[in-house]
């Protein structure tokens, strides 16, 4: 889990390849999180609940650090 705690952008925009995402290289790392994870099948919650129970999602450790 400590490999997700530091996700750069530059990994983020890999793993936004896979999705159509428009401008993926403007957005902030908070919305290509965001985005990321709706096209993953998720709310687009990062870094807004706290105490989440989701542990499937991909960003949890670093958005609950």
């Amino acid at each position: 889990m400590s490999n997700k705690k530091k996700l750069s952008k530059n990994a983020l925009l890999k793993r936004a390849k896979a999705y159509p995402i428009k401008n993926a290289k403007k957005l902030k790392k908070k919305a290509l999180i965001r985005e990321l994870q709706v096209h993953e099948g998720y709310t687009d919650c990062f870094a807004r609940i706290e105490g989440c129970q989701v542990e499937a999602c991909f960003y949890r450790a670093l958005c609950q650090k």
